[in-house]
């Protein structure tokens, strides 16, 4: 156990030093993402006839969908575009694999970065349909806090499987794509509108999105089942990651540098 703690303390540590490497990126990423959100939620929102509650369903979907799409792009980066500048066998020859580079990544992205982008979405959403910006904060800050410790398990099965998926299959940046867009269902997309709501937790960002709902008061799926079915989700989830990770792992030791090109 002190083992398992103290070698997530170094991975954290690692992706903590390798973001003060890429800060200004980190930054401008962070704001350019918020403002693509702005220019394609703002409109949304006011057009809906009721801003205020169409604010507090599609922002948390906006949030998690981000966390899941966040989490393919690092499994990106570990796989294509780092191997040229050889991060990817700086820590393969460290004995370190896919699950461990998202781990590494998942303060930064997950707590800092996502959460500033949903932050400063939220404030320019908020600034054109009330002059207050009381409405950003959550009417439950626990649940808000529930919502993003659970968002490390999309972030980790979305990037595990898009890890596997580039070294089994070649996938182009097109199909990735096409993946993160059907993130949105059931994320941005709220499980209300599917005939059946539970069909949506398929998508394994759902979960983030309806506890965070539930922070705002307008979750889709009742509290009393979704808040003690979230934890086991997030579990399964983990699990899948664990897996899905390892297998990808094998597949770059079996085939060598065959998959780069």
């Amino acid at each position: 156990m002190r083992s398992s703690v103290t070698r997530l303390a170094r991975l954290l540590y690692i992706g903590l030093n390798l973001s003060r490497m890429h800060l200004v990126s980190y930054v401008v990423n962070g704001l350019s993402a918020a403002l693509w959100l702005l220019v394609v939620f703002v409109p949304t929102v006011v057009l809906t006839g009721h801003p205020l509650h169409a604010f507090r369903v599609f922002l948390p979907g906006v949030f998690a969908m981000s966390v899941g799409a966040i989490g393919m792009w690092i499994a990106t980066e570990f796989t294509r575009w780092s191997v040229y500048q050889g991060l990817t066998d700086m820590f393969r020859e460290c004995g370190l694999g896919v699950l461990h580079y998202l781990v590494s990544c998942v303060i930064v992205d997950c707590v800092a970065m996502s959460v500033a982008t949903y932050f400063i979405t939220a404030c320019g959403v908020a600034a054109y349909i009330s002059s207050s910006l009381s409405i950003v904060l959550p009417q439950n800050p626990l649940l808000f806090l529930y919502a993003v410790a659970l968002s490390v398990a999309p972030y980790l099965l979305c990037g595990a499987a898009t890890a596997l998926l580039y070294v089994r299959t070649r996938i182009s940046g097109a199909w990735t794509n096409l993946f993160q867009m059907a993130l949105a269902l059931g994320t941005v997309v709220p499980p209300k509108a599917f005939g059946i709501p539970w069909l949506a937790l398929v998508n394994p960002a759902t979960v983030v999105a309806e506890v965070m709902r539930c922070a705002y008061g307008a979750p889709s799926i009742p509290p009393s089942i979704l808040l003690p079915l979230a934890p086991i989700i997030a579990g399964i989830e983990i699990a899948l990651a664990i897996a899905l990770a390892e297998r990808a792992d094998r597949e770059i030791a079996l085939r060598g540098i065959e998959f780069r090109f």
